[in-house]
């Protein structure tokens, strides 16, 4: 195509500009295009009002106490559910259901982290 453009005038200049036109004139667009959305510059706060960070909290929080209470539910009321997960495991969701803590962190030895630490040689 580019070769029948570049003999399709009798100026060589201007079968050359027709060519470099057509190959450019692509990502031309695109460029300015790119170029108009970043002048746009649009903030999350321009299409709806934005939450507080401690209304944000505050909604996790609330959220995730009503999962966890279902899900105690739904296990109180299907205790076969307890048949299907493993005996180390069935202890911990059976204090979950009875309103245990849903996590427990690990328990801390005391042991002294430098000691260790692994060195390659």
């Amino acid at each position: 195509g580019a070769i029948m453009v570049l003999f399709s005038t009798y100026v060589d200049i201007v079968s050359v500009l027709l060519v470099v036109t057509a190959l450019v004139l692509g990502n031309l667009v695109h460029v300015f295009r790119q170029w108009l959305i970043f002048r746009a510059n649009c903030k999350p706060a321009d299409f709806r009002p934005l939450m507080s960070e401690p209304a944000y909290q505050d909604e996790g929080r609330a959220f995730t106490q009503q999962a966890i209470q279902r899900l105690q539910s739904y296990v109180r009321t299907n205790p076969d559910v307890m048949l299907g997960v493993r005996d180390d495991t069935e202890l911990r969701l059976r204090r979950f259901s009875s309103g245990g803590a849903h996590y427990q962190p690990p328990i801390d030895m005391g042991l002294d982290e430098r000691r260790f630490r692994c060195s390659l040689l």
